[in-house]
């Protein structure tokens, strides 16, 4: 069969969640993760438009007629993936999206536009989804403000432009929590929310109501400025004599955070003397709210602690899986 030139969109999927099930479970169980977790992934490729190239263990790589509808198809396997319980082991992805020359022969192409997005996906954290200028450009208008650049590693620019990253709630990467980004790339700074306006959104805050707890910050010994993070029946304290609080999945943190979307080390809350600051350095970020419900994204950064309000490891407050801790200020 004769080879041709054509300019095509592809996108590489990671799974590397099969790694851990086989290290746990053994080869077969891997094996059942995967075919269950692919038979999935297809379903949203056919959906979009998208064609098998070829899958080489929990590596798949595809073909899309048009960046949009590729992009659109990672945000909803990670969507899929984020809310799975179709099997004991929830799947996390990495995704890369390029476009650029391959040659074709038959079902399968090659070239360097195959070695770039595979390149991407080696790039991501589990849950997100990098991009490239090719893919930029190929977009509309509207669609290109859901991409936010990244620095990118040595000697890619020069090639390929920038690196870009599928912003969260966005028409392109569907509602998908945010992850910690590779260590070579910087964040940008997130909004203090006592600033006038935070740009997040507001949600429901009947859960919260829920689990709210109780106890007055009033009373409580000691002196000076401190903060009080409310769980339950339990009253934790951060001033200058505990300026440190540790919030997580492991049982060495101070608060043992019940979310199985929350990090082992996920944040910790710290008094410094212009005020209480939260410090996130987890997976999938922290998510805090004022009284009125108003969302603010930390995700590896520092954001300062006013007033009241509610600390959600790891997942956004209006979600089942929330464990959600309310912090009051006390002086």
């Amino acid at each position: 069969m004769p080879e041709a030139r054509h300019a095509v969109t592809l996108l590489f999927l990671d799974i590397p969640t099969a790694l851990d099930v086989r290290d746990r479970q053994g080869a077969e169980a891997a094996a059942r993760f995967l075919a269950e977790v692919t038979a999935v992934l297809d379903r949203i490729r056919r959906e979009h438009g998208g064609a098998e190239v070829r899958t080489v263990g929990s590596a798949l790589l595809s073909r899309f007629p048009d960046p949009l509808s590729a992009l659109r198809a990672a945000g909803r396997m990670h969507a899929t993936a984020d809310a799975s319980r179709m099997v004991a082991t929830q799947p996390r992805l990495r995704i890369g999206v390029h476009c650029g020359d391959v040659t074709v022969h038959g079902h399968s192409v090659y070239g360097e536009a195959v070695s770039m997005v595979a390149r991407l996906a080696s790039l991501c954290a589990l849950g997100q989804t990098l991009t490239s200028e090719a893919v930029r450009e190929g977009l509309p208008a509207e669609e290109q403000e859901h991409l936010r650049p990244l620095p990118a590693p040595q000697g890619w620019a020069a090639s390929l432009g920038e690196l870009y990253e599928v912003l969260r709630e966005s028409g392109l990467d569907g509602t998908v929590a945010a992850v910690e980004l590779p260590a070579r790339t910087q964040h940008v700074p997130v909004p203090d929310p006592g600033a006038a306006s935070t740009g997040g959104r507001r949600v429901q805050l009947t859960r919260w109501h829920r689990k709210q707890s109780t106890p007055s910050a009033a009373g409580l010994p000691g002196h000076g400025a401190r903060l009080c993070l409310i769980r339950g029946r339990d009253v934790h304290l951060v001033d200058t004599e505990c300026p440190v609080l540790a919030l997580g999945r492991e049982a060495g943190n101070d608060v043992v955070v019940d979310s199985p979307t929350a990090s082992r080390r996920h944040a910790q809350v710290e008094w410094r003397p212009d005020g209480f600051y939260l410090v996130d350095h987890s997976w999938n970020g922290t998510y805090l709210y004022d009284e009125a419900g108003r969302e603010t994204h930390v995700h590896n950064a520092e954001c300062r602690l006013h007033d009241s309000g509610f600390i959600c490891p790891g997942c956004p407050g209006s979600h089942d899986e929330a464990d959600v801790l309310r912090f009051v200020e006390a002086r």
